[in-house]
């Protein structure tokens, strides 16, 4: 079997991980906490994400799935973000601010 189509896809998710990394760097005071594998809770704010939200649907090969970031400040969530890849929507919401797509 051939796999230089997924080395390239690899490839292109990391540098664009590398890419946000060099421009927005860790953010001070700030944790992190995934939903696979728990993370920091003895902060004052702290990012919560789900990479593949809807694993089952994934696994299955159906479309709907998303990439799910929350932002909690204080234990109170104040910033969401999900997006649907194969629709191409993103919704996004900040709290007392109201919500929105695309």
């Amino acid at each position: 079997m051939d796999f230089t189509s997924r080395l390239k896809a690899a490839e292109a998710v990391a540098r664009k991980a590398g890419e946000m990394l060099v421009h927005h760097g860790r953010v001070r005071e700030d944790g992190f906490f995934g939903e696979e594998g728990g993370g920091d809770t003895d902060c004052k704010g702290r990012w919560i994400v789900d990479p593949i939200d809807g694993t089952q649907s994934f696994m299955r090969g159906h479309a709907f799935y998303a990439v799910s970031i929350g932002y909690e400040y204080e234990g109170e969530l104040v910033i969401g973000v999900v997006y649907i890849p194969y629709m191409d929507e993103m919704y996004t919401a900040v709290r007392g601010q109201g919500a929105t797509m695309n």
